[in-house]
């Protein structure tokens, strides 16, 4: 006798689920969907992507803070350069007025630029050598002292570039090193020159720039302190999800897929295996409505086969009843030829 799955067109394969209904013939081989990324992979890569935009916010707002103290420590030398110039102006305007000599001028503009310091502290200040590149205004140094050979650490001749920028550029930054003290270190410093023309003179102020690196990486530590709180809050969000995802699914979205492709195509006997824990997911609401499809079937086909018997009877007393009554109808022929020879 055929079976149910058999019967209803279905195709039988092996199983191990107890509902299943056991055709006595081989499995057939189900072509399964190709596998997909798995969606722990594709949560994986979103807050992967999250840690990396964090990274780069932390970056660009530290970036953007060190650039606003270079432009603000910047600013300010441009402002006291400008001061310097207009007072050494005033001075040399005196002289072309001839109301006090050249030599005059010049000493008394020395001595204003000697005496001029800013910053919180006043210890920057302000100085000015001629194209000799001897001290004309300094206050760690004697006028007349010949500058052109010193440099720093790093080789570099400080008030030779400093000639240079000003004599090519007018007005420029200048990057060195120099002790904030004397028998210090050398820290990094910033200088804005200026070439004073009518005198032949730079005149330059510069500023310690070691704290904004210092000050640098104290920004940077406290923003990645505070988006990454917010980072991790977002990962164990996204972890929750995940879970609570894998938790109703019951599994990964292309076993869904396969499951369900398989009872589509009428493949009833494939059982998914599912542990207690996943009973009540999507998958095992999947593999429940395919039992439930298997056992409907099975009572289809039963009542098919209980009908068709039914027919097969009836058909088989309908035969002997034409027979019956075929032998009747001869007798009774007989029996009407006897009565007329009668």
């Amino acid at each position: 006798m055929k079976t149910a799955a058999s019967d209803a067109g279905f195709v039988p394969a092996a199983s191990t689920d107890n509902s299943s209904v056991d055709t006595g013939a081989p499995a057939a081989r189900v072509k399964k969907p190709g596998r997909n990324t798995p969606l722990k992979h594709k949560i994986g890569w979103v807050a992967a992507a999250l840690v990396l935009g964090l990274a780069g916010v932390v970056a660009d707002v530290a970036w953007e803070s060190r650039s606003q103290l270079y432009d603000s420590r910047q600013q300010a030398l441009h402002d006291t350069v400008d001061m310097a110039v207009h007072i050494v102006d005033r001075f040399k305007t005196a002289a072309d007025n001839g109301t006090i000599s050249v030599d005059e001028a010049k000493s008394r503009a020395a001595a204003a630029l000697s005496s001029m310091h800013f910053g919180e502290d006043g210890t920057n200040y302000v100085f000015a050598f001629d194209s000799n590149l001897r001290a004309v205004a300094h206050p760690r140094l004697e006028a007349g002292e010949d500058l052109s050979d010193i440099k720093d650490q790093s080789g570099v001749f400080t008030y030779r570039q400093m000639n240079e920028v000003a004599n090519a550029e007018g007005r420029g930054f200048v990057y060195y090193s120099t002790q904030r003290v004397a028998g210090g270190p050398e820290l990094p410093k910033m200088s804005l020159v200026e070439h004073f023309e009518p005198w032949n003179w730079t005149i330059a102020a510069g500023v310690y720039i070691d704290d904004i690196s210092a000050t640098f990486r104290h920004q940077l530590i406290k923003y990645a302190l505070v988006l990454g709180a917010f980072g991790l809050l977002m990962i164990l969000m996204l972890v929750y999800l995940a879970r609570a995802i894998y938790r109703d699914l019951g599994g990964e979205t292309y076993e869904a897929r396969a499951q369900l492709e398989n009872v589509a195509r009428g493949d009833l006997a494939t059982a998914f295996p599912l542990d207690a824990s996943r009973e009540n997911s999507l998958l095992g609401s999947v593999e429940n409505m395919r039992k439930d499809l298997a056992q409907l079937i099975v009572g289809i086909n039963h009542g098919s086969e209980s009908i068709e018997n039914a027919a097969r009877e009836i058909a088989q007393a309908n035969s002997d009843l034409s027979s019956r009554t075929q032998q009747q109808a001869a007798a009774l022929e007989q029996s009407a030829a006897s009565l007329e020879e009668l």
